[in-house]
This record gives structure tokens, C-alpha cells and sequence, in this order.
């Protein structure tokens, strides 16, 4: 996801139909990375991996 975006309100949106997420980093220096993706939805109490790809 990118981190200019509203990635908040695209994660509440799939909060509603997965509890588990696999997290990678797209090609852009706007993303956020693999692990802090992670962290955001760990932090909201779902399941979620960070790979490198």
C-alpha cells in the first residue's frame, strides 16, 4: 500500500472479509514497507506475516 494513500480506510474495508494478511513492499518509494504494513494490522488485531519478495 501507499503510504500517501488512504490505506487506513482500504484495510478497515478488508478487515471486513479476512482476519489473516500477507504484507509485501510494491516497487515505489511511497510504499510502506512490508513490516510497517504489518504492524498496522497486528495493531488493529488481526493476523499478518511481512515477506520480501
Amino acid at each position: 500500500m501507499l503510504r500517501d494513500k488512504d490505506y487506513e480506510n482500504m484495510l478497515e474495508k478488508l478487515f471486513e472479509i479476512s482476519s489473516d494478511f500477507v504484507t509485501v513492499t510494491p516497487n515505489s518509494p511511497r510504499a510502506l514497507s512490508e513490516e510497517e504494513l504489518k504492524n498496522i494490522i497486528i495493531a488493529k488485531w488481526k493476523r499478518a506475516e511481512a515477506k520480501k519478495i
